[in-house]
């Protein structure tokens, strides 16, 4: 009671400043978007990388897999299975982690399914200035893909940080358990 309050806050972004107001009425008209300069530059920097594939004019999904084994497995028959369910109508890309040295290999199936599988060292931050959707698992590039004008959508997981927990539970990140969901997702508007 005795410290003085501010008498305004800068936040990170507009959804930060709608969920402050949300949450304490005293804060409406008294924020301001800061944003995060570095996040900012990469997201410039992005929209001037050249990306594989770009040739392409369907709508592009790049999935950003993870290295631990559970996951990928998931990821493997989730991607091929997401492939036969949306054809030619999208690109499917699979960006690998840096550590799955054997993604030729182990995604094989999917790419002979049609998955466009992407080099391990492509810049993600380019691949999200130019895909419609980016969809992870438990990655922090769930929370930087909505920098871009992409949508992010997160495959339900244990793993998930409680950011992603809160930002999933708020709408902003879209949620999918399965191939199924997340070609019905690619049907739909993105929520507001």
């Amino acid at each position: 009671r005795a410290l003085p309050w501010p008498d305004h806050l800068v936040v990170f972004g507009e959804l930060f400043g709608r969920t402050l107001e949300r949450e304490s009425p005293r804060w409406a008209g008294r924020w301001s978007v800061g944003g995060h300069p570095w996040l900012r530059a990469m997201r410039r920097r992005a929209e001037g990388l050249a990306v594989p594939g770009t040739g392409d004019a369907r709508p592009t999904i790049v999935l950003f897999s993870q290295y631990e084994r559970p996951e990928r497995e998931r990821l493997l028959a989730l991607v091929s299975e997401l492939q036969a369910r949306v054809g030619a109508r999208w690109r499917v890309a699979l960006k690998p982690h840096p550590r799955e040295r054997d993604a030729a290999e182990w995604y094989a199936p999917a790419i002979a399914a049609g998955v466009e599988l992407l080099p391990t060292d492509a810049d993600s931050y380019a691949l999200l200035a130019r895909c419609e959707v980016a969809v992870s698992v438990y990655s922090t590039i769930s929370i930087e893909a909505l920098a871009f004008s992409c949508r992010s959508v997160v495959l339900r997981s244990e793993r998930w940080t409680e950011a992603i927990v809160d930002l999933a539970a708020a709408g902003v990140l879209e949620v999918a358990e399965g191939a199924e969901d997340l070609a019905a997702l690619l049907g739909r508007d993105a929520p507001e």
